[in-house]
């Protein structure tokens, strides 16, 4: 969906051309377009862009032999790339050396030649910023000389080379992945409301644009705004910084200290994703749990130990239908909680539980359910060795492991290489790669003989001959999602149909929108919302194809829309303030989040990231 246009009319020029100018370097363009006055054609015959200037060079040829031809360019004349970026004339170049003696319109060629080209050279005071593929040259004109010749809409080749392909969507996804406590996305305090992403890529941080509220035409989604290096004080980088005009300063400091980042020590960004709200009671989360028989399953105590609500997703494979739990039994220092599951019958548990000790360097792997927001509901495995018979500073309940561990791996069965559980994954040590611990069974036995629940862990290995692929099919039946809840009156996300009424928006970019409701149905995902017309009579919207939701980690395309026309058709709307109301519809989902987002790719400010839904007001 793009913003609101408001119908204008005008009539330009529109001339092509295949210049390509870089800086300190000429190309000469093709002479097609041209403007004619009674004297004399006027054409466009190079762009030259240079670090400190633009040089614009212009063609006139007499329609007929003319005894002075003058040149026709005032002090008055602009580079207009848009209306926040106008570049002024400052002089012109005449035989190599830079003159303003044109502007007292003295300056000509006797004699002048019909069939013959004459050329001057204008020199603007500023570079036209990378990226920037359409300019206008207008001349308005002084009492000396008048108006010269206006260009209209100029094409030129002057690409944009710190463009990359990242854009809100993949900066989230990434920093669910890599929340290292600098990764995130930032906004500007401020009236231009700058908004940037700030990842990691082969060990540096790069900031990646991603709008801001009036954006210059030569900035775009996804391009690269500065590079990070390490300085000797921790949470301050030195920076390669792009500025607005596309100016690099070498010379920037960045501080990242408390969700805040500062240039410069005078620009203030504020972070906004991702939101952490661990102390929110009515939030709701996930983790991983396994069976240990037929009716139990064991997690961590951060996972459900103090949940209202806790529901079991994955049983014999299936998602989407869900299975109450309720606690039995938790040991809070160890971090262990056991679950019982009344519903349904587990089966027969196929790997051990082995309580004996492991030694360092034995192979482990991880198999559990991290980031399904974002990864989907597929198991996903990690493996590596014992790293240490201890965990974080030296505790001696857990293992250290090199096997990678992300958000919703807690609760997960850490296993040997012959496919016995041998500790429960708890946690990770922040900025540190491949550093995460997993609490030693021995504990998981002490808490059952504790509360005194007599079952037997399981003692049977029937996939230690397996291969590692296969272990994986044996086992993964038996692992599975647990997602809990503060709240005593949440809705089990199997519940359909499934709607939100006025959804909180964490982050909307259009201004003239709100979404009304989202429904998950059975066989669709539905998404109404309103716009408002901005106060005029002749304004229109229209919604583009590519429209997508992205739901854990998934993006869903539209399939149909109702209400409103798809570009490029428009809707126009019939009165000042009427509302147009419309829904989107896109496929079903496989498990209700408990966030989305509703996004038009490319050059749009229809953008509505952070849509909460098990948080809002539910019917």
């Amino acid at each position: 969906m793009r913003r609101l246009f408001f119908l204008f009319f005008f009539f330009v020029i529109l001339l092509s051309s295949n210049l390509y100018a870089q800086s300190k370097t000429v190309h000469y363009g093709e002479n097609i377009g041209k403007i004619n006055n009674k004297n004399a054609t006027a054409k466009i015959h190079s762009v030259e862009i240079y670090d400190d200037c633009t040089k614009v060079t212009i063609a006139l040829e007499p329609l007929k032999n003319i005894k002075c031809l003058y040149l026709y360019s005032s002090i008055n004349t602009h580079i207009y790339i848009d209306n926040s970026y106008i570049i002024p004339i400052k002089g012109f170049e005449v035989d190599g050396v830079f003159t303003t003696k044109p502007f007292d319109g003295n300056a000509y060629w006797f004699n002048a030649k019909s069939g013959t080209e004459y050329l001057y050279t204008m020199v603007f005071e500023s570079a036209i910023p990378t990226g920037v593929t359409y300019i206008s040259i207008i001349d308005n004109g002084d009492k000396i000389i008048g108006k010269g010749a206006n260009f209209e809409n100029y094409k030129i080749n002057n690409p944009n080379p710190n463009h990359t392909e990242w854009d809100e969507f993949s900066v989230r996804k990434f920093i669910d992945e890599n929340d290292d406590g600098i990764c995130g996305i930032y906004d500007e305090v401020g009236s231009a409301q700058m908004r940037l992403g700030c990842i990691k890529e082969n060990g540096e941080y790069k900031l990646i644009y991603l709008g801001e509220k009036s954006k210059p035409v030569w900035w775009n989604e996804g391009d690269l705004k500065a590079e990070l290096f390490k300085t000797a004080a921790s949470g301050i980088f030195k920076a390669k910084f792009f500025m607005r005009d596309r100016k690099l300063d070498a010379d920037c400091y960045i501080t990242f200290n408390c969700k805040l980042m500062e240039l410069n020590a005078k620009e203030l960004f504020i972070k906004m994703y991702p939101i952490y709200d661990n102390d929110d009671k009515t939030s709701v989360w996930s983790g991983t749990c396994f069976a240990l028989n037929e009716k139990y399953v064991v997690t961590n105590y951060h996972v459900a130990g103090d949940a209202k609500k806790i529901n079991i997703f994955g049983i014999n494979g299936n998602f989407q239908k869900s299975y109450t739990a309720k606690v039995v039994a938790s040991d809070k220092t160890n971090d262990i909680t056991i679950l019982k599951v009344d519903s349904c019958n587990l089966g027969i548990v196929p790997y051990n539980v082995k309580t004996n000790i492991a030694d360092v360097g034995e192979n482990i792997f991880v198999v559990g359910y991290p980031e399904t927001q974002h990864l989907g509901e597929e198991i996903k495995l990690t493996t590596g060795v014992i790293s240490s018979k201890t965990g974080y500073k030296g505790d001696l309940s857990s293992y250290q492991i090199s096997a990678p561990t992300y958000h919703g791996n807690s609760g997960s069965p850490l296993f040997d290489e012959n496919g016995n559980v041998i500790g429960i994954i708890k946690s990770g040590l922040g900025n540190y790669e491949n550093v995460d611990y997993a609490v030693k069974t021995l504990h998981l036995k002490n808490l059952l003989e504790s509360f005194g629940i007599d079952i037997s862990l399981p003692s049977g290995n029937d996939i230690s001959d397996l291969n590692l692929p296969e272990k994986v099919k044996q086992i993964k039946n038996f692992i599975y999602l647990v997602n809990c809840s503060g709240n005593e009156n949440f809705q089990s996300e199997n519940q359909i149909p499934f709607t939100v009424n006025n959804p909180v928006v964490t982050t909307p970019y259009a201004e003239h929108a709100k979404i009304q409701s989202v429904t998950f149905e059975k066989d669709y995902t539905s998404v109404t919302l309103t716009v408002k017309s901005g106060g005029s009579y002749y304004s229109w919207c229209n919604l583009y194809p590519d429209v997508y939701v992205a739901v854990n980690g998934k993006r869903y395309p539209m399939t149909k829309v109702e209400g409103i026309k798809i570009a490029p058709e428009r809707s126009y709307f019939k009165k000042s303030n009427e509302p147009i109301t419309f829904t989107i519809y896109f496929p079903a989902v496989e498990t209700i989040p408990s966030v989305m987002d509703l996004v038009e790719p490319g050059d749009s400010d229809w953008k509505f990231f952070g849509i909460k839904i098990m948080d809002s007001d539910q019917k």
